[in-house]
């Protein structure tokens, strides 16, 4: 008997490793999140709010977590990644592992959660914790109010971006976890985009544009400068503007170094040529510059440059195309560009390259007086009827011929193309505002938002005017000293 049972051991082994091969492929056939289970270890499981994970301990009650992102204006996708025996709930709704389910959240504020419980297959709750919906960060910013207003707003601040109401009710966040800038929102061709710039940690200092669209999805990163014709010759130095044209077609600026030879005899520079640091436009569609041009293919802008004495410096970039606002006119696609260090606004005609025309500075072309000629702006915006608004700083010394009188203050011009005249032109003072840099867009009649772009202290980051009635309709400062409430 022992001899025969010995003789049959090794297919006995043989038929119990191939029946529990076959039993855990059932196992997975049966049930696909088995693998993924698999992988979630039996202390934690894992929750996924927007697009982000965040681990959350099966046993026991923890402290509030916070959030990356979050938005109260529409539903959010949640999902989850647990095992087999635990079950999730969030804000008191079941949760299947790999399920994904849309929840709203009521607002998001300091008293407000996203519950999760945790329990075993007999409904005994394991564990408890709690995604606190409002940022700590949040509370360094204080909003002074004097109008009730209808409007949204988005700005930067550190390594967030926010969207909120008049009243400081938070709309949206997110936290970039790295340095950002210009947040703003941009409706084109019926379309939504929500964007804004990031450091990318590189030696460059180089920054990138993150794109999302109208449910704060990330759909596109942008590198400002696309290796081409220019770039490719040339390292890229830093970036500048960024304007969305459509679904993944794009308008960007940045700087590279160049050495030319085209300097105008009128200008002192050396024989041997010259380096400087070249404005750089490029149109992107899909990934691919289908539009390019840099400031040196302008001769002329060599000589409208202010406060450069020469170029005959060896060993140093000459910074005379010091650009800090790109626009697109829609009657003819064409860029509008604003040189600061040029105390000009100039339009590039994209067939050619060349410039179609040129106001304030030294080449001013529409007859500006010296009390009307604008210095070191800070930027330029378009409205919906095309007048152009400028925001400039007067706190610097001013522009070649323009008064040095003048405050900073913002001006709305409109001009005549073709017979190159100016055909209104309004001035209003912000003195009081405390601006290194900036950009001003007007809202109505009157009425303009300016975004200052300062994280000090006690400094406004935005600030909405009324110069009909000569109010301060909302101020929106950084007060680091402040503890969210």
């Amino acid at each position: 008997m022992k001899a025969r049972i010995k003789a049959a051991l090794p297919a006995i082994i043989i038929f119990c490793i191939i029946g529990v091969c076959l039993w855990g492929v059932w196992r997975i056939i049966s049930n696909p999140q088995a693998i993924v289970q698999s992988e979630t270890t039996s202390d934690s499981v894992y929750v996924r709010i927007m697009g982000s994970d965040y681990k959350v301990p099966v046993s026991g009650s923890t402290d509030a977590q916070g959030l990356y992102m979050l938005t109260d204006e529409q539903p959010i996708d949640v999902s989850v990644s647990t095992f087999s025996g635990i079950y999730v709930y969030i804000n008191g709704e079941q949760f299947q592992s790999g399920e994904s389910k849309k929840i709203r959240i009521k607002s998001i504020s300091s008293g407000e959660s996203i519950a999760v419980k945790i329990t075993d297959k007999y409904g005994t709750v394991k564990g408890t914790t709690e995604f606190a919906t409002m940022p700590a960060e949040f509370g360094q910013l204080r909003f002074l109010k004097t109008e009730k207003s209808d409007r949204t707003y988005c700005f930067s601040y550190g390594n967030y971006v926010y969207k909120t109401d008049a009243d400081g009710n938070l709309l949206y966040y997110r936290n970039a976890g790295v340095k950002t800038s210009d947040f703003r929102q941009d409706n084109v061709g019926g379309k939504t985009y929500y964007s804004y710039f990031v450091t990318t940690g590189k030696s460059d200092g180089s920054v990138a544009r993150v794109v999302m669209d109208s449910t704060y999805k990330s759909v596109d990163w942008v590198e400002n400068l696309v290796p081409d014709t220019i770039v490719s010759r040339n390292s890229p130095l830093s970036a500048g503007g960024f304007e969305i044209l459509g679904d993944k077609h794009y308008l960007v600026t940045g700087y590279v170094g160049k050495l030319v030879d085209n300097i105008p005899s009128t200008v002192p520079h050396s024989a041997f040529g010259t380096s400087v640091s070249a404005a750089v436009i490029q149109e992107i569609k899909d990934g691919k510059v289908v539009f390019e041009w840099d400031s040196t293919s302008c001769p002329e802008l060599y000589t409208m440059a202010y406060g450069v004495s020469g170029y005959r410096k060896s060993g140093t970039l000459v910074n005379y195309a010091q650009l800090n606002s790109l626009l697109t006119d829609p009657k003819d696609g064409n860029p509008i560009l604003s040189f600061s260090s040029m105390d000009a606004i100039v339009k590039i005609d994209k067939r050619t390259g060349k410039l179609l025309w040129v106001l304030g500075g030294s080449a001013d072309q529409f007859g500006l007086s010296n009390a009307q000629k604008f210095g070191r702006q800070l930027s330029a915006t378009r409205t919906q009827d095309g007048s152009l608004v400028i925001l400039e700083n007067r706190s610097v010394p001013a522009a070649k011929g323009s008064s040095a009188t003048k405050s900073a203050c913002i001006l709305e011009t409109s001009v005549d193309e073709q017979l190159h005249k100016i055909t209104a032109l309004k001035e209003y003072p912000v003195d009081f505002l405390n601006l290194t840099q900036g950009t001003a867009s007007r809202i109505g009649e009157g009425q303009f938002i300016v975004t200052c772009g300062n994280d000090y202290e006690n400094s406004p980051i935005l600030t909405q005017l009324r110069f009909d009635t000569g109010k301060i309709m909302l101020e929106i400062i950084a007060d680091p000293r402040s503890t969210a409430s």
